[in-house]
């Protein structure tokens, strides 16, 4: 619309700013990821940021799920949980590469999951604090996620990057090569 492209940019502008190379746009924040070519899909984190535009909402209850559904998988991950048990977990790579989904060792997929899980544990801790609550769920069914459960996540991923140092640092090795 002429004269009010500020307000109502074209689909240029906008595919300009999903796809600049700066680390504060769209998809480095992981709101959303890329699908194929041209196409993107909201992430979790994306939704739950969405939640918090605009006016406030008194239900918080569709910013709940979204958070909870952020931070879920890492959360209530086998891996993760066996830390919780004994913190000498995980004892070998597999184990954290099966946490990261890291079964091709792709730099582009690691990058995403620790920002995913930075942002989601951020968001989630922060909704908390609004809240005054102390776990999240996803509405009457599910498992709880607790702050403390989240404060340890957060303890989870710096173990890992710096007990498999050697195996990070060569999978980010990889994306400077290409």
């Amino acid at each position: 619309m002429r004269g009010y492209e500020h307000n109502y940019p074209d689909h240029k502008r906008v595919m300009n700013e999903i796809m600049s190379k700066k680390t504060e746009n769209i998809l480095g924040k992981g709101w959303l990821t890329r699908t194929r070519p041209n196409r993107y899909r909201i992430t979790a984190t994306g939704l739950a940021k969405a939640a918090t535009l605009g006016t406030r909402q008194v239900d918080t209850r569709p910013r709940a799920v979204f958070l909870y559904e952020a931070v879920k998988d890492f959360a209530l991950h086998p891996v993760f949980r066996s830390y919780l048990k004994s913190p000498e977990e995980p004892r070998s790579w597999i184990g954290a590469a099966a946490f990261l989904s890291l079964s091709k060792n792709d730099p582009d997929i690691l990058t995403r999951q620790l920002k995913n899980i930075d942002a989601g544990i951020t968001d989630a801790l922060a909704w908390m604090h609004e809240t005054g609550t102390d776990s999240i769920r996803r509405g009457d069914a599910g498992q709880s996620i607790t702050r403390e459960e989240l404060l340890k996540l957060r303890e989870f991923v710096g173990i890992l990057e710096k007990r498999f140092a050697v195996q990070l640092n060569a999978i980010r090795v990889r994306s400077d090569l290409k």
